[in-house]
């Protein structure tokens, strides 16, 4: 009779477990910045514009470090999302200007311009969300 039991729990278990994973699935989560302001103890600001003032990666990390809010609202700022792959054909920066945060600049010259290495750029490019438009420059395409 102990046995009986075990068989009923084990049949009601993957029941259960079946319809979660359905739930999750159809429901991504993208890895985006949150856009607006909103409140981290008694300051309410753009936090993640907060965390990357300056453009000094050294200087973000840190930011990103102090509040775990941050990380989670700031993943592409904080450097959590995992980097986009894409194909040869797709690998060629934008020539033009455009605006981002009423700025008008050629962007793509502007992530490489008075930067010494790779790390400085990647985090230019992540600081404006400008690795669709700057692939090359981003140092996201493979040769």
């Amino acid at each position: 009779t102990a046995s009986t039991p075990a068989p009923t729990v084990a049949t009601a278990s993957p029941t259960t477990s079946t319809s979660a994973p359905s739930a999750s699935t159809s429901a991504p989560t993208p890895c985006a910045d949150k856009t607006e302001k909103w409140k981290i103890g008694k300051k309410t600001k753009n936090w993640c514009r907060w965390a990357s003032k300056g453009g000094n990666a050294a200087k973000t990390a840190t930011r990103c470090s102090v509040r775990s809010e941050i990380q989670k609202d700031c993943p592409v700022t904080c450097g959590l999302c995992a980097p986009p792959v894409y194909s040869p054909t797709s690998c060629v920066d934008r020539t033009d200007s455009w605006t981002i945060h009423s700025k008008t600049k050629f962007w793509c010259t502007w992530a490489s311009k008075g930067t010494s290495t790779p790390a400085e750029i990647a985090n230019k490019c992540a600081v404006k969300v400008i690795e669709n438009d700057c692939p090359v420059t981003c140092g996201l395409c493979t040769p």
